[in-house]
């Protein structure tokens, strides 16, 4: 019998940079709806703003942090766990019922965000060659100036169209497309 072949590194830094794409769409999603998120949860748009502001912090503070934590975890297992998490997140933040839910499953929310962004830049560096390394996170990053540039006119757009919520559960939706190929792209270990 023999085993099935590795997933090749060029599948997985496709697979990261999805994740990316995902992390910085999902950081970046109240922008373009925050007039919506106030008006149906009865604040003002500077309150809403503080989706953003929190966010911010929890990775400023997070990313370090979790990286230290978990150095130490099987990478695929914990980047798959991190987009999990997203997803999940992504889900309960559609269904708040007031402004206090929604900030603190956006808060729980980025611990993924917090985690997967710094240990796939950790996650590429072993898995290519030195000489390759700074070209392979330089692509993996590649996601979050693709959401950077994508994320507020779609949210917008999906916020105007089918409501602030519609934005959240479609990120959620694509969040788990991309744990599904990060886990089937890396390798194990």
């Amino acid at each position: 019998v023999t085993a099935a072949p590795a997933p090749s590194p060029g599948r997985a830094l496709w697979a990261l940079l999805l994740g990316n794409l995902m992390i910085g769409t999902g950081f970046m999603l109240p922008i373009g709806i925050l007039h919506h998120i106030a008006e149906d949860l009865g604040v003002t748009v500077a309150t809403a703003g503080a989706l953003m502001w929190a966010a911010g912090v929890t990775l400023a503070i997070g990313a370090p942090t979790m990286a230290w934590v978990t150095s130490r975890f099987d990478r695929r297992r914990l980047l798959a766990t991190a987009l999990a998490a997203y997803v999940v997140g992504h889900g309960a933040s559609a269904l708040a019922t007031d402004f206090g839910w929604l900030l603190g499953s956006r808060l729980l929310t980025l611990v993924g965000a917090a985690i997967f962004s710094a240990q796939a830049a950790a996650t590429v560096a072993l898995m290519v060659p030195p000489a390759r390394r700074a070209a392979a996170i330089a692509f993996v990053f590649i996601g979050w100036s693709v959401a950077a540039a994508a994320t507020v006119p779609l949210t917008s757009w999906v916020g105007a169209v089918a409501g602030w919520r519609s934005a959240f559960w479609l990120v959620a939706v694509a969040s788990a497309a991309a744990t599904a190929f990060v886990a089937a792209a890396l390798p194990a270990g």
